[in-house]
């Protein structure tokens, strides 16, 4: 039993770390992204475009920008449950 149990804590741990390395991962992507829409608006690229392409470009940069602070708060409760167990609201299990 006490094989069975430690290759389970030993598997949770690592899932634990595969999901921080994704959304950190993730977090990156999303930002980089950004960092070139930046770049597209400061050049004005897209004062050319027809107003339905415009609004679609700009949907879809509010989009990614409110899953990276999604991804971000994810990560950041990831990390404070994982370590502080008084941090975890009530009903949350270890």
């Amino acid at each position: 039993m006490k094989t069975f149990s430690k290759r389970m804590l030993g598997s949770l741990q690592a899932r634990k770390t595969q999901l921080a390395l994704a959304v950190r991962l993730a977090v990156a992507a999303v930002a980089a992204y950004a960092a070139e829409i930046t770049a597209v608006r400061r050049d004005g690229l897209i004062r050319g475009l027809p107003i339905d392409a415009a609004e679609g470009f700009f949907a879809l940069g509010f989009s990614l920008e409110q899953m990276r602070q999604n991804l971000n708060d994810l990560d950041r409760c990831h990390v404070e449950w994982s370590v502080t167990p008084a941090a975890r609201p009530p009903g949350i299990a270890a």
